[in-house]
């Protein structure tokens, strides 16, 4: 049996759309991506205890999607793949990187202030990813 290399994140965009053309002229976006992990505690409170930062990459039309469509603060859902490549800093010094390659993306909440999105929502969409 072969391995299966799948990530779904729900979270807000942090930063980006930022957008290039690889050497072969395909369009490129990519967008840094905030996940929090809450819990409610003894009194009914939910806690927000741990935020992490990915970063995404999208290619060819999902990239035209992303470059137009999304801004700094939207909720998404995004699915994809986990990548670990290395990158050449100014100096020409190679770094690691990993990233998530997506294929997917889907608008949860364009509202860029709103935090009311239940977990509910995010749990249907993800359940939805899951199935394709």
């Amino acid at each position: 049996m072969n391995g299966i290399n799948k990530v779904i994140l729900a979270g807000r965009i942090d930063q980006g759309p930022f957008t290039s053309h690889g050497s072969n002229g395909l369009h490129i976006a990519r967008i840094d991506l905030i996940t929090t992990e809450s819990y409610i505690n003894k009194e009914g409170d939910i806690v927000k205890n741990e935020q992490q930062k990915h970063q995404l990459v999208f290619f060819a039309q999902a990239a035209e999607y992303v470059s137009k469509n999304l801004r700094k603060g939207m909720m998404i859902l995004a699915e994809g793949k986990l990548k670990h490549r290395l990158w050449k800093d100014d100096f020409g010094n190679e770094k690691p990187i990993t990233e998530v390659s997506c294929n997917h993306v889907q608008i949860i909440s364009a509202d860029k202030i709103a935090d009311e999105i239940s977990s509910d929502d995010i749990s249907r969409a993800v359940r939805m990813a899951a199935k394709r």
